[in-house]
């Protein structure tokens, strides 16, 4: 028999007063552990940290493939800030170790590399805050217009990009341009009467 002198860090998700409390965790083992607790808060309550993390996971991730990453585009880490990350900071990881992957080398990551979940978290949580007024053709328009200008901001005013990245074809986008009044570069809307 040897003595041994050991340090136990551990981390949960979960409330451990509460599983003492109902039955599913021992009270004396929690205080033989508990000596020093530490609270982390979620990822989604730290939405300051998101760029500085994702920095990190990209920088590391790079290293770990062999490729060079540039970085990523303001946008693309404003959606990352915006997602709410049920998974947490393991799920964070794992998508910049995708994006990173299926990136192209010396690439800047884009909104095009991301998971299209986590667009469509920020569309629901979006459409929830707003105000429809209007007819829904109305409503509509306003959200494409939004969506282009986004678009066109994103691929530097490259029209052939934003069409394939919206599923359009270069005539088809120009068009929606013209009847939705989208001005780019300036990005100003022509008044229709």
């Amino acid at each position: 028999e040897k003595p041994i002198d050991v340090r136990v860090v551990a981390a949960t998700n979960k409330n451990l007063k509460e599983e003492i409390r109902t039955g599913r965790f021992r009270e004396d083992l929690y205080y033989r552990l508990g000596v020093l607790e530490i609270r982390v808060p979620p990822l989604r309550e730290r939405a300051e940290d998101i760029s500085l993390l994702t920095h990190h996971f990209i920088t590391e991730k790079s290293r770990k493939l062999g490729k060079k990453i540039r970085g990523i585009h303001p946008e693309a880490c404003r959606i990352l800030e915006k997602y709410s990350w049920p998974g947490n900071i393991r799920e964070l990881e794992n998508e910049v170790e995708r994006f990173v992957t299926l990136a192209e080398e010396d690439q800047t990551i884009g909104v095009e590399h991301l998971s299209n979940h986590l667009e469509d978290d920020i569309s629901d949580a979006f459409l929830a805050e707003q105000p429809f007024a209007g007819t829904l053709r109305e409503t509509v328009d306003r959200l494409e217009r939004m969506i282009i200008e986004k678009a066109l901001e994103e691929a530097e005013g490259n029209k052939s990009r934003v069409a394939r990245t919206l599923g359009l074809s270069r005539l088809g986008l120009q068009k929606k341009m013209d009847r939705l009044g989208i001005i780019y570069p300036k990005n100003t809307h022509v008044t229709q009467s």
